[in-house]
């Protein structure tokens, strides 16, 4: 992977037209306090003052979280607590 292709996959967290343009609902007021406490680190990249999201760690972190609520769902629809 060349340098061009490893700077098209983070973009700065300040830039909320951005973040919306790849499905980062999030805004850059939560997410920098998401840095700041230190939730889900990997996600982060600080260069000097700039904070970046890693676009390859946000879709698996949305991929994780899509996994863990169809895991949720299946095992209440086995209980009978949730519709088919």
């Amino acid at each position: 992977m060349n340098i061009h292709q490893d700077k098209a996959r983070i973009i700065p967290v300040r830039d909320e037209s951005l973040l919306r343009e790849h499905d980062i609902y999030l805004s850059p007021k939560t997410l920098r306090k998401m840095h700041c406490v230190g939730k889900n680190p990997e996600l982060f990249i600080k260069i000097g003052a700039r904070l970046f999201i890693d676009l390859a760690r946000w879709d698996e972190l949305v991929s994780k979280a899509r996994q863990r609520t169809q895991t949720r769902v299946e095992k209440l629809r086995k209980k009978g607590l949730l519709g088919s």
